[in-house]
């Protein structure tokens, strides 16, 4: 009874649920960075926007997943934009 690589169908559906798990908390990154809290005044300028996303490879123990990762342009001090990189996955 076993699927793809050797695994068995309840391992198929844990990885699928670990890769969407992790792709949510990446999404938060650029999330919270670009929108202001709740209770925050904004004085109408933005910080930078989101512009889709790249997929990144990650070899785990058994196989190499491609994960979707958030991209976005950030303001930097100097005012210039720059690419928004996750310290979480290092490159």
């Amino acid at each position: 009874m076993a699927g793809e690589a050797g695994l068995v169908p309840i391992e198929i559906r844990l990885r699928a649920n670990v890769l969407t798990t992790i792709e949510a908390v990446f999404e938060e990154g650029p999330a919270s960075f670009l929108s202001p809290l709740r209770y925050c005044r904004v004085d109408g300028v933005a910080k930078g926007y989101r512009h889709g996303h790249r997929g990144r490879q990650r070899t785990g123990r058994y196989s190499t997943e491609t994960m979707q990762v958030p991209r976005a342009r950030i303001e930097n001090q100097d005012g210039e934009m720059m690419e928004w990189r996750s310290k979480v996955l290092p490159r």
